[in-house]
């Protein structure tokens, strides 16, 4: 499982670099990387404390509520740059 989570950190990593990769390319894959590290989060949590599943719901609503405002505020920056 470590494995696999330090090759989805190298992926994130190449992607997160801006000299491989241009930026409509990073604005396109910000919601897809935000997805994988929830779901990878929401996996963590649920396989270690499987009791705490409705907390996980919870902290899942809020981080999901905190990107989206963060999607917001990146989409009007990169209208306002236009």
């Amino acid at each position: 499982m470590w494995f696999n989570l330090g090759i989805l950190h190298w992926v994130l990593g190449k992607i997160n670099n801006p000299e491989t990769a241009s930026p409509m390319l990073y604005l396109f894959l910000i919601p897809v990387k935000l997805f994988v590290l929830i779901a990878a989060l929401l996996l963590f949590v649920i396989v270690f404390k499987m009791q705490a599943l409705g907390l996980a719901i919870g902290c899942a609503s809020m981080i999901i509520s905190i990107i989206a405002a963060l999607m917001h505020q990146l989409m009007r920056n990169a209208n306002r740059k236009r």
